[in-house]
């Protein structure tokens, strides 16, 4: 049916329907437009507050370990100096170990230079025996079997492994503090994944005569990055990176302790390196390693103190989580225009019906019989139309009645003009 076939109400209701629809829709996508910019601007804030929390969660630990290795060196190359037992030393080492929440190993080494300038460290004593290496160095090696509570500690024998330590290696040959890039270590029959937090020890020419360090098994400092009270969003995450980008914490243990190329793979993943290489903080749409795309985080810290050693905290949250709320809002808004425009046809409908349509076709019929009237076809004139309202309907039909009340007193007139007319005649 065209609209111009339509009846009156039919076409009152689909324009009004139709504007009302428009301007809701309008103000559907205005709504929707700003609420998503100011999430947006919330979201962002969020991610980044979040990598920039778990950047000083780590670099918290981190730093707590390395205060503790560098306040024990002071302490140790003074009583090394002024003579100390290796019992006095091992007991220092022990309380260094023991006052730590985080590191699990705890070493001293002195290298042939060392135990010259220290003779009661050689270890071709016979009381020295278990701190002997296979190249004649000397070294104390402290496990914490208690990372919460004091006490439970063990003195380990000399591990040659600890010395395998690439960290350990560059302290010695540079004299430099290091701090290792993770890697899976086994020591007395245990394997841990972990950094090695290495100071060299030096004698009065500053030539490095060997190392205090310790080593921090990651796998607490993951257990507490992942932890949902850290957790935003749906289906996020942290990862931990090192400064060669080792994957140092990460929900998925399967990929710990490998590089992150080696994870991740693709433009998206090339680009994600090079923000973490280059330590550019900020937030980035990516495709993480099982394909989802993700609204990333990340952020550089620096571990110890002018080490030039940086690290990257990064969040990784799922871009379909983050926008849900945005989502659910959409589908609210919709549903209420969809019901809100039901109501309003109906509301129309029945109000035309009753206060429109109704009368109209009163005023119709009203007319059709006074017509027939006119035409001779009936004697009887309609009732006088029933005035409800002060409308214009309700003035159409004031006019109504009287003009056909002022035609009735016409054609009565006209008839006894006739009448008398005949009777002259």
């Amino acid at each position: 049916m065209s609209f111009s076939r339509m009846s009156i109400g039919a076409k009152i209701t689909l324009v009004l329907s139709g504007v009302v629809a428009f301007c809701m829709i309008v103000m559907m996508f205005i709504i929707l437009n700003s609420v998503s910019a100011s999430q947006n601007v919330l979201i962002n804030r969020l991610i980044v507050s979040t990598a920039e929390n778990s950047a000083k969660i780590t670099s918290g630990i981190l730093n707590e370990v390395y205060v503790s290795v560098l306040s024990s060196k002071t302490t140790i190359e003074n009583d090394t100096n002024e003579g100390t037992s290796v019992s006095g030393i091992e007991k220092e080492v022990i309380t260094m170990i023991d006052t730590s929440r985080y590191a699990n190993l705890a070493y001293l080494y002195l290298n042939d230079r060392g135990i010259e300038e220290h003779p009661n460290f050689s270890t071709k004593l016979p009381e020295n025996a278990k701190y002997k290496l296979s190249n004649g160095g000397f070294m104390i090696l402290v496990r914490d079997n208690d990372l919460i509570n004091q006490g439970d500690v063990s003195v380990l024998p000399a591990n040659e492994t600890i010395m395998k330590f690439g960290s350990v290696q560059k302290a010695l040959q540079t004299g430099q503090v290091t701090i290792g890039n993770p890697t899976y270590q086994n020591i007395d029959g245990k394997t841990y994944f972990g950094t090695g937090m290495n100071f060299p020890l030096k004698d009065s020419q500053g030539q490095p005569i060997g190392i205090i360090g310790m080593f921090v098994d990651l796998s607490n400092l993951n257990a507490i990055l992942q932890s949902p009270d850290l957790s935003n969003f749906n289906g996020d995450y942290r990862a931990l990176f090192s400064q060669n980008q080792t994957i140092s914490a990460h929900k998925n243990e399967e990929v710990i302790g490998k590089n992150f190329l080696d994870v991740n793979v693709g433009p998206q993943a090339e680009s994600m390196f090079k923000h973490i290489q280059n330590k550019e903080d900020g937030i980035y749409s990516y495709k993480n390693y099982e394909g989802i795309e993700t609204t990333t985080g990340i952020k550089a810290f620096e571990v110890g103190h002018d080490t030039g050693v940086y690290w990257t905290a990064m969040i990784l949250a799922p871009t379909e989580s983050i926008y849900a709320p945005i989502q659910k809002l959409r589908f609210i808004i919709i549903g209420c225009i969809v019901v809100s425009l039901v109501l309003l046809v109906v509301f129309i409908l029945y109000y035309l019906r009753i206060g429109l349509t109704r009368r109209v076709i009163s005023i119709l019929h009203h007319l059709e019989s006074f017509f027939k009237y006119i035409r001779h076809e009936t004697t009887e004139l309609p009732a006088n139309l029933k005035i409800i309202s002060g409308d214009e309907l309700s003035q159409m039909a004031i006019a109504i009645n009287q003009n056909i009340l002022a035609t009735k007193q016409g054609l009565e007139q006209d008839q006894q003009a006739v009448k008398e007319s005949v009777q002259t005649v």
